[in-house]
Formats: C-alpha cells, sequence, structure tokens
C-alpha cells in the first residue's frame, strides 16, 4: 500500500514540476494540459485523477511555490529573530522582496493567482511542522495584543497579499515607483498593522 501511495504523490510532484516549467517558459494561457502531461511523463487521462484542469493545477501550484517561499523567509528570519514580531515580519518581507528581485519568474508564477499556502485548519499538521514554532508566535503576539488568532493570520494574509501585488508592480512593471522606494513603504505598512 505505501508504494502505491508513493507513487501516487510521485506522480503529482511531477506533475506540479512540469507545470512550473511550461508555466515559466510560455506562461499559463500559453500552456495546454498535453504539454505538462509530456513533458511529466504521465498520461493525459492520469492528469484528472489528481487535478480538475489547468486552473486547479495553476493554483495548486501557487500554494506550493507561495509555501515554500514563505517556509524559506521563516527559516532565514529565525536565523537572527528578536521578540519583536514586526521586526521579524519586516525581516522576512525583506527576504521575500530580494527572492522576488533576484527570480522575476517567481513572482509572475504567484501574482497570476496568489493563494494563501497554509488553511486555518491545517496549521498544526505534520506537513507543516517547520512553520509550527512561528505560529506559536502568532498565538502568543494575539493574546498578548488582545486579538484572536484568526485575526492575526487575516492581517498576515492581508500583508502578505499586499506584498505580492506591490512586489509585482514595482519590480515588473516599476509603478508606481521603484521597489528600493517601496521597500520602506512596505515596512511602515507591516509596523502599522503589527504594533509592537
Amino acid at each position: 500500500m505505501k508504494k502505491v501511495e508513493e507513487k501516487k504523490q510521485d506522480k503529482r510532484r511531477r506533475l506540479l514540476d512540469s507545470a512550473y516549467d511550461c508555466f515559466t517558459r510560455h506562461g499559463v494561457s500559453g500552456t495546454t494540459i498535453a504539454e505538462i502531461c509530456k513533458r511529466s511523463g504521465v498520461a493525459k487521462g492520469t492528469f484528472y485523477l489528481y487535478f480538475l484542469d489547468k486552473d486547479d493545477i495553476a493554483r495548486e501550484l501557487n500554494r506550493r511555490i507561495t509555501f515554500e517561499l514563505i517556509q524559506s523567509a521563516y527559516l532565514h528570519m529565525m536565523q537572527d529573530h528578536t521578540d519583536d514580531f514586526g521586526a521579524n515580519l519586516i525581516r522576512m518581507a525583506d527576504y521575500t522582496i530580494d527572492r522576488f528581485e533576484q527570480d522575476t519568474t517567481l513572482i509572475r508564477i504567484i501574482k497570476h493567482d496568489f493563494i494563501w499556502p497554509v488553511r486555518e485548519a491545517d496549521l498544526f499538521s505534520k506537513e507543516h511542522a517547520s512553520l509550527i514554532p512561528g505560529l506559536r508566535q502568532i498565538q502568543e503576539y494575539s493574546e498578548n495584543h488582545g486579538l484572536a488568532t484568526a485575526e492575526t493570520l487575516a492581517i498576515l494574509y492581508c500583508i502578505v497579499g499586499m506584498l505580492v501585488s506591490v512586489c509585482y508592480d514595482a519590480i515588473i512593471e516599476g509603478n508606481p515607483t521603484t521597489m528600493d522606494e517601496m521597500r520602506p513603504i512596505v515596512h511602515k505598512i507591516i509596523r502599522t498593522q503589527i504594533p509592537v
């Protein structure tokens, strides 16, 4: 039984990896399901066992990419974290901005269909174990500021969504200005939403 599940997970992973490759080369609209399947070595009929359509795989790919980005930003922040929750978020935002500037394909794919990567019901699951210390910090911050954890998570969702949008516009479009000029404004917004 374990081998069967491993094979299923391998096919799903290969489909997602292939979708990433195809989307970065041709964009989401310029990619077909047939291309994704051919690149992954998975039969087209098998695709539909894992995903409803191209939009479904794009959403799942964005969820995976966003989760990996948040996870790596969190691990980066933890190397030099403080008791100041806002400062920690700014450090994570700076890491994310730097990644987007280094890899504009990343921001182009995420911007296509930004999806919050972790459902609240799954927050403390084994799959997201690397984030549990951060989630405990969120709970502690919430308690110390008289907020429900769900409210703090909603604020974080808004901050991340704003960050993705601002990065796309500033880095890709140069609008309304450069990311260098937008960065201190992003910091100020985070400080406004996450007071000490």
